[in-house]
């Protein structure tokens, strides 16, 4: 099964629900589609059909993702479900779940929807950056209730910045590193 195009797929306003657990699982939505409307699936295929259900239904039967759902049905007894979901708002729900995101899809993390537009920043104040909203998330991907002693290196976190965001310069990266680094870790104490 090929890989999709993930640089179209950013682009659109909306996904269904099972194109976007695609998206996560490295598979082509249309694929996925034409998969599962067959009556005879292949063995190669089942095992990766079985993860493509299960993450779908944590996803359906999830408060963290919000979905407009329009006519769910049913074809070949696989459940096809035609829910709307927002790039950002599934992205950010299967991070806080933990399921790895393609690096593909990782720049659209850092989107602010409308909705977090019109509201306060997680902060506390008005003014908010692109580049407090990458700290932020590395705050609580690495940092944010979790053991200082078991944190990824400078070095790790500073390529993966770079990984997911390539126009990023390796002082902003660093710089990112440096403010959210724990205080137990960090060489220089303030």
């Amino acid at each position: 099964m090929s890989g999709p195009n993930y640089t179209k797929w950013i682009r659109k306003a909306f996904w269904h629900l099972d194109e976007g657990v695609a998206l996560l699982l490295g598979a082509d939505p249309n694929n996925v589609k034409e998969l599962r409307n067959r009556t005879s699936i292949p063995q190669e295929f089942r095992e990766f059909l079985i993860e493509f259900h299960d993450m779908l239904d944590t996803a359906e039967r999830s408060e963290g993702v919000e979905y407009e759902v329009n006519l769910p049905s049913i074809n070949n007894g696989w459940r096809i479900t035609y829910a709307e979901v927002k790039p950002t708002v599934f992205l950010k729900w299967a991070k806080e779940k933990g399921y790895r995101i393609p690096s593909e899809l990782k720049p659209v993390l850092s989107w602010v929807t409308p909705d977090e537009q019109q509201g306060a920043s997680k902060w506390g104040y008005q003014h908010d950056t692109k580049l407090l909203k990458i700290a932020r998330d590395i705050i609580e991907q690495y940092w944010e209730e979790k053991d200082p002693n078991s944190a990824p290196s400078k070095e790790a976190i500073i390529a993966e910045l770079k990984e997911t965001y390539p126009a990023m310069s390796d002082s902003e990266a660093k710089a990112i590193d440096l403010i959210t680094r724990h205080d137990k870790l960090r060489k220089t104490k303030l």
